[in-house]
């Protein structure tokens, strides 16, 4: 799973599809139409590597608490090759020089490809601070719903925060009740970019990537910039019943 956390920090950095943002839910079935797929959770956007053969909606039968869940769920194309992601960005004023607890209940349907909870934390330029995608205790198979967690710190220079989950290759996740919330130092970081083995790897993944797809990184890095004064300073839809 190793190359699997350059593709995806690169493919969350670079590709967002955003869905429209109907109320409404479905029913645990793979939607039939990108109409049906509109249903998306408001505040919420799929990505991934090949994202397009994945849907992202809610579910109103199949939740953990409340009235409803996000499922992102592979359409009948996907390939054990790509990934599909459902992520929220915001912004990281009010969480600088913070430890941060990024949690939720997940449940899978899926084979052996991993399925997790991601965080990412990032500066100008698409820099990387801190970045956890739970490489070394993925999701696997099939699971009822458990709760998962990530903890990073937010530098001083951090611009904003994106976090979400994904799965590769076929199945189904469900997602419900996540939270973001402040911690302290006994708190321990899960921050893989701590690694030096790991941040060296990522770094010279980005260095040959920013090279070989220059306009396409540059593009990325502007639109961050565009959504950043859009962001929400706190997360939006949490718990997926708006």
């Amino acid at each position: 799973m190793r190359r699997l956390i350059i593709i995806i920090t690169l493919s969350l950095l670079s590709a967002s599809v955003a869905f429209g943002q109907t109320e409404g839910g479905q029913t645990g079935k793979p939607p039939t139409t990108e109409s049906q797929a509109s249903q998306s959770p408001k505040g919420w956007s799929r990505t991934g590597r090949h994202r397009e053969n994945y849907f992202l909606t809610v579910d109103s039968k199949v939740r953990h608490g409340g009235r409803a869940s996000a499922t992102l769920i592979s359409k009948n194309a996907a390939s054990d090759e790509g990934f599909g992601s459902m992520k929220q960005e915001i912004k990281a004023d009010d969480y600088r020089g913070k430890r941060l607890r990024y949690s939720g209940y997940v449940k899978t349907e899926i084979g052996d490809q991993p399925a997790a909870l991601w965080m990412r934390v990032e500066a100008d330029e698409g820099k990387i601070l801190a970045f956890d995608n739970m490489d070394s205790r993925p999701l696997k198979k099939a699971t009822g719903w458990k709760r998962y967690e990530i903890v990073l710190d937010v530098p001083e220079n951090a611009l904003f925060i994106a976090l979400g989950a994904l799965f590769e290759g076929k199945g189904q996740i469900w997602v419900d009740d996540l939270k973001l919330e402040t911690v302290g130092q006994d708190t321990a970081s899960t921050d893989m970019h701590a690694s030096p083995e790991v941040k060296q790897e990522m770094e010279e993944e980005d260095e040959e990537y920013r090279r070989t797809h220059k306009e396409d990184f540059e593009r990325a890095v502007r639109q961050a910039k565009e959504r950043l004064s859009t962001m929400p300073t706190r997360p939006v839809n949490f718990d997926f019943e708006n």
